[in-house]
């Protein structure tokens, strides 16, 4: 709940994605997925976990992106660099 209250509160209550802009039902998604960069060095990981990669979607905008990351990750690697 912390981490909501911080990530609503920094993208000013507001789903991030672009012409979006609902503001109930949000949610908090990492905006880059954490198996993109589960072979990253620890050090380098760590920053991917924080609120620096956490942002407010509403939950159809949440829903597509992780569809369209689902798809991504089926057709093979990616790295955080083509995010």
């Amino acid at each position: 709940h912390q981490q909501y209250r911080f990530v609503a509160k920094r993208d000013g209550h507001v789903c991030c994605e672009p012409g979006c802009g609902e503001t109930m039902g949000l949610e908090v998604d990492h905006d880059i997925p954490l198996w993109r960069v589960r072979d990253l060095p620890d050090d380098e990981r760590l920053h991917f976990y924080g609120p620096e990669n956490l942002r407010l979607r509403c939950a159809p905008c949440h829903k597509a992106k992780t569809a369209r990351e689902a798809a991504e990750r089926a057709a093979g690697p990616v790295t955080p660099d083509e995010a």
